[in-house]
């Protein structure tokens, strides 16, 4: 040999086959890195979503039960009640919100 690296030609040419070479590792792993990246993030914002739309209507449930309960002294009845209602609405919400996503993910 003519002291040339492994998988270089003698002249210095591109190196021979389709293995890539460490600048193309490089490139791919900082790549595949970017891109875990914004998976993450995605799953980060599907996740604070859905726990918006369960807890908003959940606390609405309660401050309007608790408020109802008050006016007719009722404790706990209509706060537990409008908290369970509010728990199948937001429920129900977040489960048409993450079908629909998958729809569109299947679509793209």
């Amino acid at each position: 040999m003519s002291g040339a690296p492994r998988g270089d030609t003698p002249e210095g040419d591109a190196p021979r086959g389709d293995a890539p070479v460490g600048d193309d590792r490089e490139a791919e792993a900082r790549r595949k890195e970017r891109e875990d990246r914004k998976a993450a993030l995605a799953w980060a914002g599907t996740l604070g979503v859905l726990g918006w739309m369960l807890a908003v209507p959940m606390l609405a449930g309660a401050a309007l039960g608790h408020w109802i309960d008050g006016k007719l002294h009722s404790a706990p009845a209509a706060t537990l009640g409008l908290l369970l209602a509010g728990l199948v609405v937001g429920g129900g919400s977040a489960w048409r919100w993450i079908k629909r996503r998958m729809e569109d993910e299947k679509k793209s």
